[in-house]
């Protein structure tokens, strides 16, 4: 599976979705088509384990990648958009685990650590509330 293709979908399907509950509902109709496309070359072309646990590591990354934008997009909306670029900008998510060696199989939790600069929190009052949303 290729992340590009993957996340222009969700990234259209952010833009063209302003209502968070249809979004998500969106979101969990294109996981269970990949998760469904995926497990058809695993059962039906019996595609080589490497390529299934990526694919599934692939869809999870894309998956959270679309979730981070969203809620920076939604919490841009709500507060100053010059901070909310500089507070993004200084944060990150780590994978840990399966996701972060791209192992992840049908059944696998996704393990993830935020990351943020700390003198980002302590040179803007409002950071340590926005990095807790």
């Amino acid at each position: 599976m290729r992340l590009a293709p993957l996340s222009r979908e969700l990234e259209r399907l952010s833009e063209n979705n302003s209502d968070d509950v249809r979004w998500k509902n969106k979101l969990r109709k294109i996981r269970r088509r990949e998760m469904l496309r995926i497990a058809l070359k695993d059962i039906s072309l019996q595609m080589p384990m490497v390529m299934i646990v990526s694919d599934l590591s692939t869809l999870a990354m894309a998956i959270v990648q679309a979730a981070l934008d969203r809620a920076w997009m939604r919490t841009r909306e709500k507060e100053d958009p010059v901070l909310i670029g500089r507070l993004e900008s200084h944060f990150c998510l780590v994978a840990m685990g399966k996701l972060g060696g791209s192992e992840l199989n049908y059944s696998s939790d996704i393990d993830l650590i935020p990351l943020f600069d700390e003198s980002e929190v302590q040179s803007i009052p409002e950071a340590k509330q926005i990095y807790k949303k």
